[in-house]
């Protein structure tokens, strides 16, 4: 009964875990739109709206990386290497 009772929560722990971190993309994915659409409007010169929107979408991707890569539990701390 114990063990059917904690896999079963850190099962759900995992799902919690795993749509937090798909509702996470979806609203960085819902700003990162918006300020592209914004972008539309523009009355900058049509070569730096598009190096901007290119900028802003790999600045999003990074973002979006280095959070998944916090999530990710390799072993390497940064805090313990930074104090050597």
């Amino acid at each position: 009964f114990f063990i059917v009772f904690r896999t079963q929560q850190a099962y759900q722990r995992f799902q919690m875990g795993a749509i937090a971190t798909h509702e996470m993309r979806g609203e960085w994915f819902d700003a990162c739109s918006s300020l592209v659409a914004f972008c539309k409007h523009s009355e900058a010169n049509i070569s730096l709206v598009l190096r901007f929107q290119h900028k802003l979408i790999r600045l999003f991707s990074m973002l979006h990386s280095v959070a998944l890569a916090d999530l990710e539990d390799d072993g390497y701390h940064y805090e313990e290497t930074r104090r050597r």
